[in-house]
């Protein structure tokens, strides 16, 4: 194969062989720009847009939480009847958000491998989240594995997933 190509470049004239090497010479480090370069740029800035939004987000979350009375951030007791029961499972965490008013605005309510329990919501406003997840968590049997929430484009709104766990 490299016979082929140095016998077709000697078939060429001096000149088509300079503007060969030209050529190469300016499209190479163009091809690494437009190839390479560029495309790390803007996923850095679309990065740097995220991390903006996350902070924008946290100092949404911080203002809403200072707003809130201070007992609103103590932890209920748990009674004698909650502090055993098992896991309600997905029908029961269901049953929760119907008595909620959020049923209509999940996204995805569905089982986890291990047992545990991955639920997405629409847009949904932030009040009635938070207090459907303070209201019904202690009854649930589960853990709260992780959980986001991002601002909505609709002022108050707010997107939210969460994975339970079963407790342990």
């Amino acid at each position: 194969m490299t016979e082929a190509l140095l016998y077709r470049l000697s078939q060429l004239t001096r000149r088509e062989r300079t503007l060969l090497a030209v050529l190469l010479v300016v499209c190479l480090p163009l091809a690494a720009v437009f190839g390479l370069i560029v495309p790390l740029q803007e996923a850095r800035r679309a990065a740097e847009a995220e991390v903006a939004d996350a902070r924008a987000l946290r100092a949404w979350v911080e203002t809403q939480a200072a707003a809130l009375p201070p007992e609103a951030f103590r932890q209920a007791p748990q009674d004698a009847e909650t502090a055993g029961t098992g896991p309600i499972g997905i029908s029961g965490i269901e049953q929760t958000l119907v008595a909620a008013g959020l049923r209509p605005g999940i996204d995805r309510l569905a089982n986890r491998r291990g047992g545990g329990i991955e639920i997405a919501f629409q847009p949904l406003r932030f009040d009635a989240f938070t207090g459907w997840l303070d209201a019904a968590s202690r009854d649930w049997g589960y853990d709260i594995a992780a959980l986001r929430v991002e601002r909505a484009e609709t002022p108050g709104h707010v997107t939210a997933e969460l994975v339970l766990e079963p407790r342990r």
